[in-house]
């Protein structure tokens, strides 16, 4: 399978014949509705059961075991958790959850179980696991990380446990022990509820020796606890667990094996044995606690009476006991071993028999001989059915090897090939006798055999498919050697979208096509995935468009997808979960398909249940992927162009193509033109659509069908942890997913996620780093929870605490993660001066609780706790203003800044859509980061870049006595990208620019070079800045004015140091000035003092070589405009100089009025 932890989708075709699956344990749910099996070739199968009707139906494969399974069992003492451990022949241990059927933690140990008991002990909550096997001591260990708490260790004979049993006894506080070895020592251990790794070792406090050797099962009776049960394989036994004294004894019936036994009441067992029967005894009066004769010595006749046996239904015990042998006259018998007699004699055969198949079905015997001919025979009769030869004899054989391969995978075909003609023989005899049948039969036959030859090799070809890199890799899948080969679809989601660039995976990638200029196997990858993954049904319209527009194919049956989970293990559906859709279908059936055959109809009828509802009904993980991966795949389809999958569209391109190369360009190409442009925006907006389906409405569509609880909603953890994944588009779709599942979720929805993650977030003083401090987790005191909470609080207040130091650092991380977005989309609605409004109330209830200025105690520890993570450049910025008081702002900008310092080497990935280096996206990243900080607080944001700027060019002054090198300071290599920022806040708010306008220009003329300033003009070099009247610029004499808003001018000179000199000129803002075209005079106007005045820089001493004063001299009062014209500050007056005494002063109710110097 692929590596990596990359979202990769797989999707399983299984043969027609089923796998093969030796139980080997078995495991039954405490609701009675899945029963859980492991078998020898160390798969795990999930089994729908009706508890009512004792229905099972396969429902998914389990794959990760590489031996054979040992020993089963629950990990949780909640019902809805359904989490299972598992243990295999090699020590390797897994704990699956058994909805998603993903492996939530995986181990391999020295020690191999055999046995493993769940218990809650005394003072504790959760689960522990107490194991036992090939090894001395019982292993007490913890379900979830599968680490070993403590031990329990032999004083006295130390042997192999065998079997054991955990009990409380009553009126007691503590938990004892109760175990026998292989030897026969029972032994006995008290816990007293506080043993941890670190204590002393424990040894058991009694110990015996009884005559039971290689026990299999030890139950103590939970109804008086005074008696226990005892089964070995030849008999079973009842104990006095006071002294371990034998009270009764069974043996095994003839030819059984006993396997385990359990109490059904104080004076009632069960014991079952190894041919699957059960035996219900009724004990002996000696051996019942509440009897007057308990422990008293036993009558030879009052012995535990059977009173019931139950059986297989169907079952066939003479034949099952018996066995086949062949004599040198060449006939057949079964000598039954139970009877000790010959059941079945065929002696008819005159040639050597070189086969023998079953069909225990039909009660069949086919005997293969080396000329050719089979005979088949009746087994319960032992009659001769019917002889048969040549192509029709071969199919029989050939049918027995279906059936067994589908019931029971006996190894009975393997002498059937050896002992038939090669199939090289029959296909030239074919061909002489000019007969097709035998034609086709013998080149499957040898298509067969070389299948066969070479079936050991098939993880070297998946390996191989592996090394080539594509966005699909296939791998043959086999749970044992002699099954038929299934295969398993891997899609790569990375690897087609083309992020991978690195290796050879981008080579066929969308990203690298660009175009859908050819058809490659890439977009029949890309076509393939999406017609699986897509929710047909749910939109007749868009269902439409996916086929006719962009290509789609509707799928004809149901999928089997699957999941990879930890360490590689994958759990697959089955198709005979497909069952279970007959009750989503309820319409009837229209009349133009009576006419079809039922089955089709039955199987076009389950595909569209399937894709319209169950798909999403299975399970989170697989919603949470699937949505990721069509989500992403749309996004990017949709920035493409010709995304369709069309056939018929490549003509369409190549015609394109060619008509627009000649320079000659008439009307009918010119319509071909728009109609080619209109079909593309057709398929781009086909695209949207369906991103916008799987990402918005599809909850509710599933919702509306089946309630409010079928639909699996999206796991936002799994998506908070890709919020900052390494493939963009990805990263995009788990970004929407993410915030669309918190939309929808509500207030209360929201606030339970928050009560459920914010005890994860990490407790530290603000000196320390949180790195330091990952496993201090001391959870703040919750808030009281509303009995009406959603579903998700309902989920959420099942889950369980984490159990080891890795799970807990990836639920911080998570939690830091998801409170941050939650913080930064949805904690922001309230602040401190907010105006009364009507619906001031309603904005109050929906902040999170904890983000608010009033419990803000949330809000600190994240924006505190995300100084470790990289997603914290990306939520900095979506929730600056929630984080914004418990930050450096100073200290924010210039780090996001530095960041984006190599912006411009770093141009070609950004702009051209290349794969992001690391340097890259944090650079993209922190781009984003500063213009959304920008945008929501642009007054801080052109402040503190002021501010620094003013202590950077302190700095320059005393550079040389500071021995500082400029050069290098942040505010130094970051000048194109304030710049930019600045730009665009201009083009974006020119409003609240306007009164930062004298701060504006200080950081302007910080990054601009002065070198452009002294040949061009400033609306050259920058424009943006020109769009203001309260600012004008005089190249000749170099020098700047800026109108602020609290009335003062401000003048730059630009010869040499950049010198700002400021003049109080109003009382009100400056509305717009200007100098004059010979640079001698400046004239301002501020509309809302009413007044013009005119200014010029008078120089004091002689010749003009003293220190300069700009006075007023002269001052009019202007005609006061009216409100609606005030509405626009940008427009409300213009100043024009018409020669170098006179000013036009235009207003914006068009009118005009000439002033003289």
């Amino acid at each position: 399978m692929p590596a990596g932890n990359g979202l990769v989708i797989p999707i399983v075709l299984w043969g027609r014949i089923a796998p093969t699956h030796c139980i080997s344990c078995i495991y039954l749910s405490r609701d009675q509705k899945t029963l859980v099996t492991g078998c020898y070739d160390g798969q795990i199968c999930l089994w729908a059961m009706d508890p009512e009707t004792l229905k099972m139906t396969p429902r998914c494969l389990l794959v990760g075991h590489t031996a054979p399974v040992m020993c089963l069992s629950r990990a949780s003492v909640i019902m809805e958790q359904n989490f299972i451990v598992s243990s295999s022949e090699n020590g390797e241990m897994c704990t699956w959850d058994l909805v998603d059927g993903k492996c939530r933690e995986n181990v391999k140990l020295n020690n191999v179980h055999t046995q493993m008991l769940p218990y809650v002990t005394t003072g504790g909550e959760d689960v522990k696991l107490f194991c036992s096997g090939y090894y001395p001591e019982v292993l007490v260990m913890d379900p979830f990380s599968l680490e070993v708490l403590f031990a329990l260790s032999s004083r006295m004979n130390p042997d192999w446990i065998s079997a054991l049993h955990v009990l409380r006894p009553a009126k007691r506080t503590d938990d004892v022990v109760l175990a026998i070895t292989t030897a026969g020592t029972v032994k006995v251990w008290t816990l007293l509820g506080s043993e941890n790794r670190n204590s002393e070792p424990l040894f058991e406090h009694e110990s015996k020796q009884i005559r039971c050797v290689n026990a299999l099962c030890l139950t103590c009776c939970p109804y008086n606890q005074r008696t226990v049960l005892i089964v070995c394989s030849k008999y079973w036994q009842i104990y006095d667990a006071g002294d371990f004294s034998v009270l009764c004894s069974v043996d095994a019936p003839v030819g059984e094996r006993w396997m385990a036994g359990d109490f059904l009441s104080a004076d009632r067992v069960i014991v079952w044995s190894d041919e699957g029967h059960g035996y219900l005894y009724k004990l002996p009066a000696n051996s019942v606690a509440d009897n007057k004769d308990f422990h008293t010595a036993a009558i030879e006749s009052d012995q535990p009476y059977l009173y019931c046996t139950l059986t297989q239904p169907g079952d066939k015990p003479r034949i099952q006991k018996c066995i086949c042998s062949v004599a040198s006259d060449h006939s057949v018998t079964l000598l039954s071993l139970a009877e000790r007699k010959c059941v079945v004699l065929a002696s008819r055969h005159l040639f050597p028999v070189v086969t023998i198949k079953w069909r225990p079905g039909d009660d069949f015997m086919i005997v293969g001989c080396s000329d050719g001919a089979v005979y088949v025979w009746q087994m319960e009769t032992g009659h001769l059915d019917r002889v048969l030869h040549g192509i029709i004899a071969e199919e029989v054989l050939y049918a027995c090897d279906e059936n067994t391969l589908a019931t029971s995978g006996s190894t009975g075909g393997g002498g059937g090939e050896l002992g038939l003609a090669n199939p090289a023989v029959h296909f030239f005899r074919g061909l002489r006798h000019r007969n097709l049948s035998a034609i086709r039969h013998a080149t499957q036959r040898g298509l067969h055999q070389l299948q066969q030859l070479h079936g050991g090799h098939g993880n070297d070809h998946g390996n191989q498919m592996r090394a080539r890199g594509a966005p699909l890799n296939i791998q043959g899948f086999r749970s044992n050697p002699k099954d038929p080969e299934s295969h398993i679809l891997f899609f790569d989601i990375e690897g087609l979208i083309g992020d991978g660039w690195n290796s050879d995976n981008a080579k066929g990638s969308l990203k690298r096509n660009g175009a859908f200029s050819e058809p490659n196997s890439t977009m029949e990858i890309a076509q393939l995935l999406l017609s699986l993954l897509h929710a047909w049904g749910m939109d007749a319209d868009l269902d439409r468009v996916c086929e006719s527009k962009l290509g789609l194919l509707r799928p004809m049956v149901p999928v089997s997808f699957g999941v990879i989970s930890k360490g590689g293990y994958m759990s697959f559906l089955l198709p005979t979960y497909q069952t279970h859709l007959e009750s989503c279908v309820t319409e009837p059936i229209p009349q133009g398909e009576q006419r079809l055959p039922m089955e089709l109809v039955r199987q076009e009828r389950l595909t569209r249940a399937f894709t319209k509802r169950a798909h999403w009904e299975l399970s989170t993980t697989l919603t949470s992927n699937h949505l990721l991966a069509v989500v992403a795949l749309s996004n990017t389809l949709m920035s493409m162009t010709n995304a369709t999958f069309v056939p018929e569209q490549e003509r369409n391109r190549k015609l394109h193509r060619l008509n627009s190369r000649p320079v000659n360009w008439n009307k009918v190409e010119e319509e071909n033109e728009e109609m080619y442009t209109a079909h593309q925006a057709q398929i781009k907006q086909g695209w949207s659509l369906i991103a916008t389906l799987h990402c918005v409405l599809l909850p509710d569509k599933v919702s509306t069908q089946g309630g409010s609880r079928s639909f699996k909603r999206p796991q936002v953890e799994m998506m908070a942890r890709r919020w900052q994944h390494q493939c963009l588009e990805i990263r995009e779709a788990a970004q929407a997913l993410l915030l669309a599942e918190l939309g929808r979720m509500g207030v209360k929805g929201r606030k339970a996620l928050v009560d459920y993650w914010s005890p994860y977030l990490p407790q530290y003083s603000t000196q320390e780093p949180i790195a330091q401090h990952s496993q201090n987790h001391s959870p703040p005191p919750g808030a009281p929870e509303d009995d009406d909470e959603e579903e998700l609080a309902e989920e959420l207040s099942i889950s369980r605490k984490p159990s080891s130091v890795s799970e807990l650092r990836r639920k911080q991380t998570t939690a830091v993660v998801l409170l941050g977005v939650i913080g930064a989309e949805f904690g922001q609605d309230i602040g401190p001066n907010h105006p009364k409004r009507e619906n001031d109330q309603r904005r109050k209830s929906s902040v999170v609780e904890g983000f608010g200025i009033g419990n803000n105690n949330l809000s600190r520890l994240t924006s505190m706790a995300l100084t470790h993570l990289l997603s914290a450049i990306d939520l900095i910025g979506r929730g600056f203003t929630v984080w914004e008081p418990y930050l450096d702002v100073s200290r924010v900008l210039l780090s996001l800044l530095e960041m984006c310092c190599e912006a411009d080497k770093l141009v070609p990935t950004l702009t051209y859509g290349l794969p992001l280096t690391p340097a890259a996206d944090s650079c993209r990243t922190a781009r984003h980061a500063l213009t959304l900080i920008a945008t929501v607080r642009p007054a801080a944001f052109i402040t503190t870049m002021a501010r620094e700027v003013a202590r950077y060019n302190t700095m320059a002054q005393n550079a040389q006595t500071l021995n500082v090198n400029l050069g290098q300071s942040i505010l130094a290599r970051a000048k194109p990208e304030i710049l930019r920022i600045v730009e665009q806040l201009i083009e974006k708010m020119q409003s609240e620019m306007s009164d930062l306008l004298v701060e504006v220009m200080d950081i302007i003329l910080h990054c601009l070079d002065p070198g452009h300033l002294k040949t061009k003009p400033l609306n050259e070099v920058f424009p943006a800045i020109c769009k203001f009247n309260q600012i004008s610029h005089y190249p000749a004499h170099r020098r700047i004015a800026v109108g602020s808003k609290t009335g003062h001018i401000a003048l730059y000179e630009l010869r040499g140091t950049v010198k700002c000199q400021t003049i109080i000129a109003h009382q009100a803002p400056v509305t717009a000035l200007a100098f004059s075209p010979e640079g001698k005079y400046l004239v301002s106007y501020s509309v809302s003092e009413n007044k013009l005045c005119f200014w010029q820089q008078i120089s004091s001493g002689m010749f003009g070589l003293g220190n300069s004063q700009t006075r007023c001299i002269k001052s009019y009062s202007t005609a006061p405009i009216n409100d609606v014209s005030r509405l626009n500050p940008m427009r409300l007056a213009k100043l024009i100089w018409i020669n170098n005494r006179q000013v036009t002063l235009m207003l914006a109710d068009s009118s005009e009025t000439r002033f003289n110097v």
